[in-house]
């Protein structure tokens, strides 16, 4: 009698025990990439590495000091910008002429960042420039 029982009880564990552990495991939801997406996310990646060295250097840093702009305000802004954004600044920077001065580059670009924070100040996004009013 003792054995029936005690295998009654073995069965009944286990019977929860695999139920239990066959809800508690997540199933694996995976599905092809597509080379373009691969491309494109390698190309932000690298869109994004180059912006990121271009104002972390000294000259860069001092003229958004000089103008205000905190390089960490800089920092997150490259990081939420779009692809389409990125790839806009590295398309700009390259067009650049090759002989000029990397003082001249980078100030391009600030005048091109500061475009950018007086349109997004504008229309109420953010609040770099206190003299600048929001459309709202």
């Amino acid at each position: 009698m003792y054995s029936r029982v005690h295998k009654t009880i073995c069965v009944i564990v286990s019977v929860c025990v695999f139920n239990m552990l066959s809800f508690a495991i997540p199933q694996a939801h995976a599905k092809m990439i597509g080379t373009q997406t691969v491309i494109q996310n390698q190309q932000t990646m690298w869109d994004k590495a180059k912006l990121q060295d271009a104002f972390s250097q000294k000259e860069a840093s001092a003229l958004f000091e000089k103008m205000g702009v905190h390089p960490d305000f800089v920092q997150k802004r490259i990081d939420n910008m779009t692809p389409a954004e990125l790839a806009y600044f590295n398309q700009q920077s390259d067009n650049l002429p090759k002989g000029s001065s990397l003082v001249g580059s980078l100030l391009s670009l600030a005048v091109l960042f500061a475009i950018i924070f007086i349109i997004t100040d504008v229309i109420g996004a953010t609040d770099i420039f206190p003299f600048i009013n929001s459309i709202n």
